[in-house]
């Protein structure tokens, strides 16, 4: 059964993080793209776009929340390991499914409870843009959701004895 999870999980897993990946970068460069507009329009033509910082905080939200689903597919989080380190592989596999079903079950508490609270929050605009509340809310709410499905993948990796997760991304080079 972990084999079978993990050859359906990881491919659609690794393409969710592609398009994630694609759609941060687009996002981010919006966001620098903004701030550099709102900057050179006070600075030099003493005037500021009203849009500019609701656009961006929504932005930077969704940069945030989506990417730290591509930091965690690629293991980038912080992990303390002295003890673990220590367990013998057989004991450490268990250790990681034990962990990997506890952040799975955290990360869906989150996305049904932030579900709760978009649609608490649907009737409600910004005062600025208009824009929905639950834009604001929705990254917590997809983010949690790709991170359950992640850490389930990464549960059946461990139960299958499998490599947990994917390797890091390569290095950049320079020149």
């Amino acid at each position: 059964m972990p084999a079978l999870a993990l050859r359906l999980l990881s491919p659609a897993i690794a393409a969710l993080c592609r398009l994630i990946d694609a759609a941060t970068c687009l996002m981010l460069a919006a966001i620098v793209a903004i701030g550099a507009l709102e900057l050179a329009g006070r600075n030099l033509f003493n005037h500021s776009f009203v849009w500019a910082h609701e656009l961006a905080l929504l932005l930077a939200s969704w940069v945030y929340f989506l990417g730290i689903c591509i930091v965690y597919q690629h293991k980038g989080d912080v992990t303390v390991g002295f003890l673990v380190d220590r367990l013998g592989p057989a004991a450490r596999r268990r250790w990681a499914a034990v962990c990997h079903l506890t952040s799975a079950v955290f990360f869906a508490i989150v996305a049904v409870h932030g579900w709760e609270l978009l649609k608490l929050q649907a009737p409600f605009r910004t005062t600025g843009l208009g824009i929905p509340n639950p834009a604001f809310s929705a990254p917590v709410v997809v983010g949690a959701a790709i991170l359950a499905l992640i850490t389930l993948r990464d549960m059946a990796a461990a139960l299958a004895g499998a490599e947990d997760g994917p390797s890091p991304p390569p290095a950049m080079h320079a020149g």
